[in-house]
């Protein structure tokens, strides 16, 4: 986790991003003590690679996740499933609506163990197959204290969806992901653009940018050219 809050830097110190979901199953497979619910798989003869996904597993993967988060000091994660429902896909044996209820069950217990933890959770729906993903941690959050379930606006995939009106209202929105098409780097000249109709979006506190950054000048220019924007907007 100290890897994560390096990248992230004074930029957004209280955010993290679950792709330390990733981090969490590599460890696991691995064998690395500390890893998803190691000690007690091992105890019951369960071999370190993953196989199959139970409801055991779904749930010592979001409390490891959490301890994660919490360990970094960070107050609030976003939740992206697209390389995750991957990973259960094929645990799954390619059973899609597996697939959905094992990312509904992760969700639960994500909202149930982060709100103890006193811990946000915001979700990113990439597209509307994500949709009971979203359904379910909206509704956790009706009935958990201190969980706020958000739409994370992402150009490429969600910006139909968050003008549509059977979306939760834009008042729930609260952190952008900013990327190019497949999450390339931007064109510095599209940075204002981008920006600015972001920041557009009542109620918006954060803009994360998500990309395969493939050289350091990338970074810096694409980050400079935002806060150039934001401060002319006055954000």
């Amino acid at each position: 986790m100290e890897a994560v809050g390096e990248a992230l830097g004074d930029l957004a110190p209280d955010w993290v991003d679950l792709s330390v979901i990733d981090h969490c199953l590599q460890d696991y497979a691995a064998g690395v003590p500390g890893g998803v619910g190691l000690g007690a798989y091992r105890a019951a003869g369960v071999p370190d690679h993953v196989e199959r996904v139970d409801d055991g597993f779904i749930d010592a993967l979001a409390r490891d996740v959490v301890a994660r988060v919490a360990a970094s000091r960070a107050t609030a994660l976003t939740f992206g499933s697209g390389e995750f429902r991957t990973w259960l896909y094929k645990r799954a044996g390619g059973d899609a609506s597996r697939t959905r209820r094992d990312l509904t069950v992760f969700a639960r217990h994500l909202a149930r163990r982060a709100s103890v933890s006193g811990i946000s959770v915001l979700v990113e729906p990439l597209n509307r197959r994500e949709s009971p993903v979203w359904n379910s941690l909206r509704t956790c959050a009706a009935d958990l204290e201190g969980v706020k379930a958000s739409l994370v606006a992402d150009r490429q995939h969600t910006w139909a969806e968050v003008e549509n009106p059977r979306t939760p209202a834009l008042a729930q929105v609260r952190v952008v992901h900013l990327g190019g098409p497949g999450r390339s780097v931007p064109d510095e000249d599209d940075v204002p653009a981008m920006i600015a109709q972001a920041v557009s979006i009542p109620g918006v506190e954060r803009v994360l940018w998500e990309c395969r950054w493939t050289a350091p000048q990338q970074v810096a220019a694409v980050l400079a050219a935002s806060r150039r924007t934001l401060q002319r907007s006055g954000r």
